[in-house]
């Protein structure tokens, strides 16, 4: 097969989706069944080679070409511009004819996030990672649910092949797009092999924020955006510190400011600088597996995700996680983490103090949280996402 892959997500800090599309790249790359996999970037086919080399920040393909740093900002700033949506929609079927004019021979596109490609000739697969933007766009900047909503509905009304990332994501796609069931396949996520748990001395060494004792500090791993519920989060967390005193564990937040999070920004910067909390701001994705396996617990009540994957890395680093009840998180960790309702500060003050005091439930659920990441790859991920190329090409 030859594939062409969007790399939209690659550009930029790799949050979530730029990490699903920098592995289901990696994989296709290595994979006997692909003969060939290219990388669609603003109006330009890149080699896989060159697309990694940008994810991983050892190269910048955009030098030799003056208009593509252009259509990537354009593109960047749409989300946050009723304007640049309306361009973006009219110039990007011209962008897409051109940059993909010579992929006549390509068996398949597929777009890792949302995008609906125009112009291409052969067959199309389209990742759905969440309907946040559907259900609750007041939790996004204007701009932005417009844009991913107006992909959606053609979504509903082309025949292209839809993937996923969990069980509930494709319940939502039948219930409120009425995609019929039979056209979207769930392919569960992978966590690196780098999040594995370390010991206390490998962690003083690699970790590079002093401040940090292993397992002694919560960490909160998200961009700082309401869906997050970091607010609930903060609120349970001074709670809990109140009630602890002196021995209360800091709190770090770690993950760049996002959008809607003035009001949290100004709320961390009141809070008297005693190290209880620690803004890290976005990590380098080299350093997270250290911050992950060594915290206490991973702090994650996210009000929705699609599948929740620093939840994954963590169970998988055998750390403690605390998460969100009625999402796909819950489907994730099963009984190996402390399930919380995510609007009810209380429920989350009190998993916090669990997490403090219950150290022979927490080595039960460190264990069994291992063995349920034992089930999830991004080997799995790719193997199933080829399946899904086959099946639709011997449509």
């Amino acid at each position: 097969m030859k594939i062409i892959l969007g790399g939209e997500p690659l550009l930029g800090n790799l949050t979530g989706i730029g990490q699903y599309t920098r592995h289901v790249l990696e994989g296709l790359r290595q994979a006997p069944a692909i003969d060939q996999v290219s990388v669609y970037l603003h109006g330009r086919l890149i080699s896989a080679s060159q697309a990694l080399e940008m994810a991983n920040g050892q190269s910048d393909p955009q030098a030799d070409r003056p208009n593509f740093p252009l259509l990537a900002r354009m593109h960047g700033r749409a989300s946050r511009s009723d304007l640049l949506v309306r361009a973006y929609r009219t110039i990007a079927p011209a962008m897409y004819a051109w940059g993909l004019r010579g992929s006549k021979r390509t068996d398949l596109f597929h777009s890792p996030n949302f995008l609906l490609p125009s112009a291409f000739p052969g067959r199309v697969i389209v990742t759905v990672h969440d309907l946040s933007t559907w259900l609750h766009p007041e939790w996004h900047p204007a701009g932005r649910s417009a844009l991913v909503n107006h992909h959606l509905r053609r979504l509903a009304c082309d025949t292209c092949a839809i993937l996923t990332i969990s069980d509930l994501v494709k319940r939502q796609l039948v219930e409120h797009l009425h995609i019929p069931a039979e056209r979207v396949r769930v392919t569960p996520l992978g966590a690196a092999s780098e999040f594995a748990p370390i010991d206390a001395r490998r962690f003083d060494t690699a970790c590079p924020f002093p401040k940090l004792e292993y397992k002694r500090y919560f960490l909160a791993l998200a961009t700082l955006e309401p869906r997050k519920n970091l607010q609930r989060l903060l609120d349970a967390w001074i709670e809990y510190r109140r009630a602890r005193g002196s021995q209360a564990l800091p709190l770090v937040l770690a993950g760049e400011a996002g959008w809607q999070c003035e009001d949290l920004l100004h709320r961390i910067a009141r809070i008297p600088d005693n190290g209880n909390l620690i803004r890290l701001g976005y990590v380098d994705q080299e350093n997270v597996p250290t911050l992950v396996a060594g915290a206490r617990a991973l702090l994650f009540p996210s009000l929705y995700e699609g599948f929740g994957l620093p939840v994954l890395e963590a169970l998988q680093s055998g750390t403690a996680v605390l998460t969100s009840r009625g999402t796909p998180m819950e489907e994730l960790v099963g009984e190996a983490a402390w399930l919380v309702d995510p609007t009810d500060t209380s429920s989350i003050t009190h998993a916090i103090e669990s997490l403090h005091d219950e150290e022979a439930t927490m080595s039960k659920r460190v264990e069994m949280g291992l063995q349920r990441a034992g089930h999830y790859s991004w080997q799995n991920c790719v193997a199933s996402t080829i399946e899904a190329y086959q099946e639709l090409l011997n449509r």
